[in-house]
């Protein structure tokens, strides 16, 4: 027969929370937890039945200032229909009736059970366990909402990808409006239906997938992972300032110059390109034989050397950009210059 005791109150359990007078005991919550946000947030019954349709107003009409005898032009506001979508927050409770009577009272005994689960539902809610900023934002996705704006409530994800107190790039998560698969191997991830029609980036078991477009709340990955994060992409860019070496008698800044490699200083990074502008950019090749063919290539820190150009410009700027669902950390930028004549 098989146990039930770790989702299930049992005999032992019951024992634990009779006092010796055989009352129901005083359990102190010590695992309780404060969340402010709970006291901040505004809370309204939705009027769909998955959430809540809003009108807000987009433009006001312009105004002129007119002579006598002249008029203006006619004018008007404008609006449009946000619908803010629900989520479902459950969990479920089941007690053997004939354990509640053991009580004595078995109204005290389920509101003891039920005040955890009331307080396991708050910190979920909170994010207890990371340092939670929330915001409502506004965005515009093709298949959701008839392609008009719709409000989100989303929140920054906590910068922490380790394991065992190692960088694990297969837990990154870089992408915006996004959602994390975390179970067995799957090729179909499914419950995305807050960017049906968007292209998204994809991040699998560490590997960086193809972008694709999400279908009926729906994509399908090129091979199984088992850790998938899916959500629209960004980009992140670096520009140097020009530069003027030091110990020169004299400025250089209008000279020609040939910066024919770089070395990016990163900690805790992949998949970063280089360049002299953001049109000619290389990308840093890191898999090396140490990495099967198949495996995710891990996180680096140190100097990551690539060659960019054999062009004397008077620009001299490096230009870095991290357009994949990637951590990147730049710490330094140290070019190899030749400095040529002026362009005079």
């Amino acid at each position: 027969m098989a146990t039930i005791g770790p989702v299930a109150l049992t005999l032992a359990d019951w024992a634990r929370r009779i006092d010796d007078d055989g009352k129901i005991a005083e359990i102190i919550n010590l695992l309780s937890q404060t969340n402010e946000i709970l006291d901040d947030m505004l809370w309204v019954e939705g009027n769909l039945p998955t959430g809540h349709k809003t009108t807000i107003r987009t433009g006001l009409p312009s105004a002129y200032w007119r002579l006598l005898n002249m008029g203006v032009p006619r004018g008007k506001s404008t609006t449009a229909q946000i619908t803010e979508t629900c989520g479902m927050l459950e969990t479920y409770s089941d007690i053997d009736v004939d354990l509640v009577a053991l009580s004595g009272n078995d109204r005290a005994f389920r509101l003891s059970e039920e005040l955890a689960f009331l307080e396991g539902m708050n910190q979920q809610m909170a994010g207890i366990n990371v340092d939670s900023v929330y915001f409502v934002t506004q965005r515009t996705i093709p298949g959701v909402n008839g392609g008009n704006p719709v409000k989100y409530i989303e929140r920054m994800n906590a910068r922490n990808f380790l394991t065992n107190g190692v960088s694990d790039v297969t837990k990154a998560w870089f992408v915006d409006c996004g959602l994390q698969y975390s179970g067995s191997p799957a090729t179909e991830i499914t419950g995305l239906d807050h960017l049906n029609g968007a292209t998204v980036s994809i991040l699998a078991d560490g590997s960086v997938q193809p972008q694709q477009i999400v279908v009926n709340g729906a994509i399908t990955l090129q091979n199984a992972a088992s850790l998938v994060t899916v959500g629209l992409p960004y980009v992140s860019q670096l520009q140097t300032l020009c530069m003027e070496p030091e110990g020169m008698v004299m400025q250089v800044q209008d000279y020609r110059k040939k910066i024919a490699a770089v070395a990016v200083r990163v900690a805790d990074t992949r998949g970063l390109k280089v360049g002299p502008d953001f049109t000619r950019l290389t990308e840093i090749k890191e898999r090396s034989a140490s990495v099967s063919m198949g495996a995710a290539v891990p996180l680096f820190t140190g100097d990551e050397r690539v060659i960019i150009s054999a062009d004397y410009l008077v620009d001299d700027d490096v230009c870095v950009q991290q357009d994949n669902p990637l951590p990147c950390t730049v710490l330094g930028v140290i070019p190899e210059v030749s400095i040529g004549d002026s362009p005079g």
